[in-house]
């Protein structure tokens, strides 16, 4: 069964409507999407791509269908855990805006705890170098700040009228699509059991370099005569 987390975060006029929106419709355009995927699973050779595709498709689906004619618009960052009993589990983290998405490990000791970031999403910014060729070829003007070479925000023009936006991607915000801000996700993926193998890997030679013990992995030995344990990390320890 797969899982899903996400958030939302509305900005602008009408910004919680559209994020309200998008909470109650992914989440089921998504099921229809996968149940359809996993039906046909063995004619799916590239599953991988084709999730990822239907997670990019449901995005902008969204996008085209809010319930606000365009007027204001949301962050969008999901994390969907599918698990597989007979082959690798899988973790696709999709995002579109600056909200942000982390994937960690957690591992507790007997004496401290250990949390590792293994993956964060980007936030999506107008000054990155791939986002500024967007937006400018499609005639809009970006914002930057002398005291912070990491903000920027998007410029939208018309007549007198004029108002940014923090962000290089969104979903809603149809008149900053007219000029390059656009719904589609970056979308990546992650094998679970890959990531715990490294993470467990990881923590064993970590804790050997702390205890200056050999047995990190598991086991006894003997030091000064005196029998010392060692901390046993396992796969589901993590």
């Amino acid at each position: 069964q797969a899982q899903m987390l996400g958030v939302f975060d509305g900005h602008g006029r009408l910004g919680e409507v559209v994020s309200e929106y998008a909470v109650t419709t992914l989440p089921q355009l998504l099921s229809t999407k996968l149940g359809d995927i996993f039906k046909h699973k063995d004619e799916n050779k590239e599953e991988e791509e084709v999730i990822q595709r239907a997670i990019s498709e449901s995005f902008l689906e969204i996008d085209e269908t809010i319930p606000t004619a365009g007027v204001g618009g949301c962050t969008a960052s999901v994390v969907l855990h599918i698990p597989s009993s007979s082959s690798s589990s899988k973790m696709y983290i999709a995002n579109a805006g600056d909200s942000r998405s982390f994937i960690a490990t957690h591992y507790k000791s007997t004496s401290q705890s250990y949390t590792n970031i293994i993956y964060a999403t980007r936030e999506d910014k107008a000054h990155l170098s791939e986002e500024r060729t967007r937006i400018e070829q499609n005639g809009g003007t970006i914002l930057t700040y002398d005291d912070d070479e990491n903000d920027s925000r998007v410029l939208y023009t018309k007549g007198k009228y004029q108002m940014s936006l923090a962000m290089s991607r969104s979903i809603g915000d149809w008149e900053f699509g007219e000029i390059g801000v656009i719904a589609e996700p970056i979308v990546d993926s992650l094998i679970v059991e890959d990531v715990v193998r490294k993470e467990v890997k990881r923590l064993r030679l970590l804790l050997q370099e702390e205890d200056g013990m050999a047995c990190a992995g598991g086991g006894e030995e003997e030091e000064d005569g005196e029998e010392k344990t060692c901390q046993v990390i396992e796969e589901q320890d993590v």
